[in-house]
């Protein structure tokens, strides 16, 4: 099984008593979720034949409700402690659009008919989810199903959690060990698997379904890398809050015989997310090229006409899991060789007043549809930079790396809150990450509606998206200048009266 310190279980007692007893079983997460999805599809259309409504639009309109709920289903199969009351607002929701949205294809039912349809819908469903919630955690009792558990850390919080996933076999938590670097009281309960930079493979060997972490000893900086590694490895993570014991909303919070949990959202480490993701990037970059192809046409016609030099320009970027990958824009600055070596910044004596104009409107940015239908980037996500910066800002800043879990996007989180140009790229990694952990795809369609909004505004004279205006002039910086100040500590250069600064002056990740 592993090492044990701190006077845990021997190695044989814990291969007999654990490991043997809690072997390789189909995962319970996913039981759950089907066994809620196929109890809602029964509810669905048990209501749909007492109502006589079983035809095509009606049919159709069950699935698409089924989908909707797909993600409450999820999450409930997720929770340890499952509480009805939390599913009635956003099941009643869901369905509620739903019906608005059937309306125009049954326009002979009164609003009251329809209204008492959704009641009926709501209630059945609850029933129907009530119902899987008891059978589940009767099978959890009765170890028909299990979720082999690691614990990250080993102190007195630690061994509360182990006592009760050990006295509660209800919540479906079996605790397979734990990982600290040092060996504290819950050491002698489970064995002491390795040390937190062994949490992945851990993972991999315990064929661990949960992760629950219950304070540690090491910087919370590495443990946050150590777990994104594992987000792949289909684990759902919990995090025990700090300062618990002050009190939380519960509505915010699962919990574990009378221990807060907060469960960490995976987004776009789920599978069936990226399949979505891309999906709609194939769908509207292939749309929009149809649309758009007569102004980058025009854009090219006069790109060629301002001058020499090729109209499409072409750059080694670093997309998704840090591979380089060629972007493609439209030529905004004047023919040079330094561009892998040189970032811009506002007023760049290199960028003309053609180039100026494609960059504040982002017509420079069409050709990268293509690269989306590549499957190099997506429409929405961080912004790539080049190699040589890329290695720097990945030294230099703790969240860069984070970036490449995904891959790059035309527009994003952190540009459409103004953080491009010259901004700090440290608040850029944080706010990329921070869609990454919160992904939605209505989220993509708002910043992609937010990034049209922002584009169309510079067609007025004197806008410019990159923030306030400076009064200094800076030129293009070579890459031997750089250095953690410039990227994140320099102060701003004084603002312009009637203006603020933008931030620090710090490489441009994308032009």
């Amino acid at each position: 099984m592993g090492k044990v310190d701190g006077g845990g279980l021997t190695p044989a007692h814990a291969d007999t008593s654990l490991a043997a007893h809690y072997g390789p079983r189909v995962s319970a997460l996913l039981i759950g979720h089907v066994a809620y999805s196929t109890s809602e599809a029964l509810a669905f259309f048990a209501v749909l034949a007492a109502e006589r409504r079983l035809t095509f639009i009606w049919v159709l309109w069950a699935i698409g409700a089924l989908a909707s709920l797909t993600g409450l289903d999820r999450r409930a199969a997720a929770q340890v402690t499952p509480r009805l009351d939390d599913a009635v607002v956003p099941v009643a929701a869901r369905v509620g659009a739903m019906l608005l949205l059937i309306v125009p294809f049954d326009p002979g039912r009164s609003t009251s008919d329809l209204a008492g349809l959704g009641v009926t819908v709501v209630l059945t469903l609850l029933v129907a989810r009530g119902l899987v919630g008891g059978a589940v955690r009767g099978a959890y009792r009765r170890d028909w199903l299990r979720h082999p558990t690691l614990i990250v850390g080993s102190g007195e919080i630690a061994a509360r959690l182990i006592r009760a996933m050990l006295q509660h076999p209800e919540c479906g938590m079996r605790p397979t060990g734990l990982v600290d670097d040092d060996a504290g009281v819950a050491s002698s309960i489970v064995p002491r698997l390795g040390c937190l930079d062994e949490l992945e493979a851990v993972v991999k060997r315990e064929r661990v379904t949960r992760i629950v972490l219950a304070f540690w000893s090491t910087p919370e900086a590495l443990v946050v890398g150590l777990l994104r590694a594992c987000e792949r490895l289909s684990v759902e993570i919990y995090v025990v809050p700090r300062l618990f014991e002050l009190g939380f909303d519960a509505r915010l919070h699962d919990e574990l015989w009378g221990i807060p949990l907060t469960l960490v959202p995976r987004s776009l480490s789920r599978r069936s997310a990226r399949v979505v993701k891309r999906g709609f990037d194939v769908v509207i970059s292939m749309a929009a090229l149809i649309l758009l192809s007569p102004v980058m046409a025009v854009v090219a016609a006069v790109i060629r006409l301002s001058g020499p030099g090729p109209v499409i320009f072409r750059q080694y970027r670093i997309g998704l899991d840090a591979r380089p990958f060629t972007m493609l824009k439209f030529r905004t600055l004047l023919p040079n060789h330094d561009g892998d070596r040189t970032w811009s910044v506002a007023h760049d004596p290199t960028v003309g007043k053609l180039g100026g104009f494609l960059r504040r409107t982002g017509l420079d940015e069409l050709p990268q549809l293509v690269d989306v239908l590549r499957g190099d980037m997506s429409l929405v996500g961080p912004r790539p930079e080049r190699g040589r910066f890329a290695d720097i800002f990945t030294e230099s800043i703790a969240e860069y790396a984070g970036r490449h879990r995904v891959r790059p996007g035309i527009t994003g989180w952190a540009q459409v809150h103004g953080l491009r140009g010259d901004t700090s790229v440290a608040d850029r990694a944080r706010f990329d990450n921070y869609y990454l952990a919160t992904w939605t795809l209505s989220g993509d369609v708002l910043i992609l509606l937010r990034t049209a909004l922002l584009c169309l505004r510079q067609v007025i004279p004197g806008r410019i998206l990159a923030g306030p205006e400076t009064s200094q002039r800076p030129a293009p910086t070579s890459i031997a200048a750089l250095s953690t100040e410039s990227i994140v500590e320099q102060p701003p250069p004084m603002p312009r009266p009637g203006t603020t600064a933008s931030g620090t002056v710090t490489p441009q990740s994308a032009p």
